[in-house]
């Protein structure tokens, strides 16, 4: 699931994420609208926060949409 869409279907924004995760308010709303991507230790606090529902691969659709979702 995108970022943008989990915070829409949580109920959770941007300010609130990025208290919860120690990151500022523009890091979160760049990886939500793609223009970045979060760093592995970034990452790793995206799947945690999200309880897996934000996988890494899910911040490449481009590659997701060439290659296919990566089986689990």
């Amino acid at each position: 699931m995108e970022l943008k869409h989990f915070l829409r279907k949580a109920k959770i924004q941007v300010s609130k994420m990025a208290a919860d995760i120690k990151v500022s308010q523009p890091t979160i709303s760049s990886w939500k609208n793609g223009n970045a991507i979060p760093t592995k230790n970034q990452m790793a606090k995206v799947v945690k926060y999200t309880k897996g529902l934000v996988m890494p691969n899910d911040f490449f659709p481009d590659l997701v949409e060439k290659f296919g979702k990566a089986s689990q």
